[in-house]
């Protein structure tokens, strides 16, 4: 112990090993002064009665931290650098972000919204690098739930697992084209219909992204397939009724028409 630890400045030793040195009032340490503690941390701010309240603190991994403090740790609102170049400016709840935040990856990517225990969890917006954007539900850093996908090559609206398209959903592409149906593990697999923009429309099943099994392709001429499809082409037996009214068994190979009856 040395200089006025009652009531000034000084410099203190506690039980525990840890270094403060700053102001002191009444015995406790009150205003602006630094620890130094066993860990190696290092916590530099204003004190009330003994507890950092607001300061920086610099981890002994190379993080860096600045903003509201409570027992000695991040909480409150504040600014996390992480050794990595991460960056996460926000609300803390006991060293952990939570609340609303906004958390810039190294990587460029930016993510607004809600946080939980350090992770991304809630609603949020997901901004990459190259303009992609989702906009939706989180639960541990990862898309799940319901969520809009806005990029290049169109726009998904629906439901997601662990980052990817599951359940009910809607792609709007690019090109004009709109998908409405089933999703698995990112690919359209199950029952959907695909509208296309110079006007015919296929109502059906797919498997991994292509039409497959049963399904109905209509022609804007009129024409109407009903049969089966393989690997997203006509394949297999099936009927087609002609704008006339007229119906007829036929058999496709690879989109082919090789047989009628």
């Amino acid at each position: 112990m040395s200089g006025d630890c009652e009531n000034g400045y000084g410099k203190y030793i506690t039980s525990g090993g840890d270094i403060y040195e700053g102001s002191f009032k009444n015995g406790l340490f009150e205003g602006q002064g630094k620890i130094v503690l066993k860990n190696k941390a290092i916590i530099e701010g204003n004190w009330v009665k003994n507890l950092p309240v607001f300061g920086k603190l610099s981890f002994p991994n190379g993080d860096k931290y600045v903003g509201e403090i409570a027992d000695y740790d991040t909480h409150g609102k504040g600014k996390y650098l992480y050794k990595n170049g991460n960056i996460y400016e926000g609300y803390f709840s006991r060293g952990k972000c939570s609340g609303k935040g906004n958390f810039l990856f190294n990587d460029g990517r930016r993510y607004v919204g809600d946080f939980l225990f350090d992770n991304i969890y809630g609603k949020g917006i997901l901004t990459y690098p190259n303009g992609d954007i989702y906009t939706g539900d989180f639960i541990d850093g990862m898309a799940q739930g319901l969520g809009v996908f806005k990029s290049k090559p169109g726009v998904y609206s629906g439901k997601w697992f662990r980052d990817k398209y599951n359940g009910k959903g809607n792609y709007q592409y690019a090109n004009g084209d709109v998908y409405d149906g089933d999703w698995v593990d990112g690919y359209c697999h199950g029952q959907g219909t695909l509208i296309y923009k110079n006007g015919n429309k296929y109502i059906g099943s797919y498997i991994r992204g292509k039409k497959a099994g049963k399904g109905k392709w209509f022609s804007r001429d009129g024409t109407v397939y009903e049969g089966n499809f393989d690997h997203g082409v006509k394949d297999g037996d099936g009927f087609i009724t002609l704008k006339n009214g007229t119906k007829q068994k036929v058999t496709f190979k690879d989109d082919v028409l090789i047989r009628r009856y």
